[in-house]
């Protein structure tokens, strides 16, 4: 399986195609900014919400933000951990299942605002990296099992728009050839990190930063563990 990144647009180093710790650091805070002035009324209710829920209920949201805020930074910090400081030597190991390469200089990265996000990132680690959703089940199987009705043999498969991976590694686990492009720096950093040195299962809440379209508290404080299943398991061995 190798992972192609549409070149940005900008050379930071060697390794340009991967965010460096500060610009991911930037966008954890970000992050956290936009979350704690959604989560505002939560935690600073007014007496009115006060007396109608009560202070067990308003406790519970409280520790409900904080367990969130601390799962999903501690997933980023592990993320920034595994990344190289600029200017020393590559030190991430070996890459078991995702070769990375880049592509040409006439092809640009997505800025941050599109699937550049920690949110966009929260949101597809609970499509492709957990348990708790079952779009594998009902979009990738059945798009697989076309794809080897219609190349029996096996063959090379372009899977553009990759993300993190998953389907792209549930192809290659069926015995195709795969080539994996994305243009998005956070997500090619992030799938590298989850295919070939993924963490032991890590705590997100990946809807935290929802406020609106959720039915309850426990809901939108989902908490999955991640990678689920571990990538390596879904190759041919």
């Amino acid at each position: 399986l190798k992972v192609a990144l549409h070149r940005s647009c900008f050379n930071m180093d060697r390794n340009w195609w991967r965010l460096s710790k500060a610009e991911l650091r930037d966008l954890l805070a970000k992050y956290e900014r936009s979350v704690d002035d959604d989560a505002r009324g939560l935690l600073l209710p007014s007496e009115r919400e006060r007396q109608l829920l009560g202070e067990p209920v308003i406790s519970r949201r409280r520790d409900a933000v904080r367990r969130a805020r601390e799962a999903n930074r501690a997933f980023v910090d592990s993320l920034m951990r595994d990344i190289p400081d600029l200017y020393m030597p590559e030190s991430s190991g070996p890459r078991k299942v995702a070769e990375i390469r880049c592509l040409g200089d006439s092809c640009g990265a997505l800025p941050t605002s599109s699937y550049g996000s920690i949110s966009s990132l929260m949101l597809h680690l609970l499509r492709d990296w957990s348990s708790s959703c079952n779009v594998v089940d009902s979009t990738y199987l059945p798009a697989i099992t076309l794809l080897s009705e219609l190349l029996p043999d096996g063959g090379q498969v372009l899977v553009p728009g990759a993300g993190l991976g998953r389907l792209a590694l549930e192809i290659a686990g069926k015995g195709f050839q795969v080539e994996a492009n994305d243009a998005s720096r956070l997500f090619v950093t992030a799938a590298d990190f989850l295919l070939n040195r993924p963490p032991s299962g890590k705590t997100v809440f990946p809807i935290a930063h929802l406020f609106s379209e959720n039915w309850s508290i426990a809901e939108q404080y989902l908490e999955i563990q991640v990678p689920e299943p571990a990538p390596t398991s879904l190759l041919r061995h």
